[in-house]
């Protein structure tokens, strides 16, 4: 089965914030302000990866959880899946990204928290987490 990836509320308004900041402010500082375009070099790349790895739709099916995405699918046999079931954010602890993505399209990567240790997650809506 086939199952949207939506994003929460505050997922697109950090989306929104996160894509004037980046990428439109320093646009418009470059074209029309003569500053450095160093700005663009870093953040619009930056920008393009999290869109192309954000999750945007989950198929499950016998034997595997599939994370669709703009690029490279990931994969997970349902056999390595150890335990699902909702949790409470003080059950986790104080968290901290790692090497992930905390709003702009998503929440998605690795993830460190105090009470359950290190995670990884593929994730449209993150008000239990955040």
């Amino acid at each position: 089965m086939k199952y949207k990836a939506s994003l929460d509320t505050t997922c697109k308004i950090a989306t929104l914030l996160i894509t004037l900041l980046v990428v439109v402010l320093p646009f418009v500082f470059t074209i029309y302000m003569g500053s450095s375009p160093i700005a663009l070099f870093i953040a619009i790349p930056l920008f393009i990866v999290c869109c192309f790895y954000a999750p945007q739709s989950y198929i499950v099916d016998n034997n595997s959880l599939t994370v669709v995405r703009v690029v490279k699918n990931k994969k997970i046999q349902l056999s390595d899946i150890t335990e699902i079931r909702a949790i409470a954010k003080d059950e986790l602890g104080r968290g901290i990204r790692t090497v992930g993505v905390g709003g702009l399209f998503g929440y998605f990567g690795k993830f460190n928290y105090s009470k359950i240790g290190s995670v990884t997650f593929y994730a449209t809506k993150g008000k239990i987490w955040f």
